[in-house]
């Protein structure tokens, strides 16, 4: 974990790209096409060669963890409690591609798709006052954690967001300026 935060991104990128042919995951030619595509758009490589479908996310997010000496955790590692709900909202973490798969007295233990993004990291470690320990994840599976931790309280009422009971027979627990909108 001492590779990070990333100092050279150039570097970086180089090694990626590097540790990506060596592996066999990527050939030079569609190596060089993402480094082309990166000089029009200013992405990461890592993001790039993923989303132009160059790479699969789990060989991508293999290939950072060996190359970051960061652990590589998959969906059986996530928690099946959000911790710090209320510091963090699920469109937050989706975005910045991570999720705290634990604390101790001193650390937070985040998962990360991509771990170039620095600011990501000071974000968590910010607002939970605690450094933060890195590991890698897949995007998907990433997503699919924060889905199901995150998820809104069922309403017996509802049906995959289709109201199920009569209008009448529905909760009448509302404020008296609004009750009119019932009768």
């Amino acid at each position: 974990m001492s590779s990070l935060p990333i100092s050279d991104i150039a570097a970086f990128e180089n090694a990626l790209g590097d540790q990506l042919v060596a592996a066999g995951k990527l050939d030079l030619a569609s190596l060089q096409r993402a480094k082309t595509v990166q000089l029009e758009t200013g992405e990461c490589l890592n993001t790039l060669v993923s989303k132009l479908g160059l790479v699969a996310e789990r060989d991508l997010a293999e290939v950072l963890a060996h190359l970051l000496d960061c652990p590589l955790v998959g969906k059986e590692d996530f928690l099946t409690e959000a911790l710090y709900p209320e510091r963090f909202n699920p469109s937050f973490l989706k975005g910045a591609g991570a999720l705290i798969l634990g604390e101790d007295a001193d650390s937070i233990f985040v998962a990360l798709c991509d771990p170039t993004q620095d600011f990501v990291i000071n974000a968590l470690q910010l607002a939970t006052g605690k450094a933060a320990r890195v590991s890698i994840t897949v995007p998907t599976e990433l997503e699919a954690a924060i889905d199901r931790l995150f998820v809104a309280p069922t309403d017996p009422d509802l049906d995959c967001g289709v109201i199920t009971r009569p209008f009448d027979k529905l909760n009448r627990n509302v404020p008296p300026s609004i009750n009119f909108m019932r009768h």
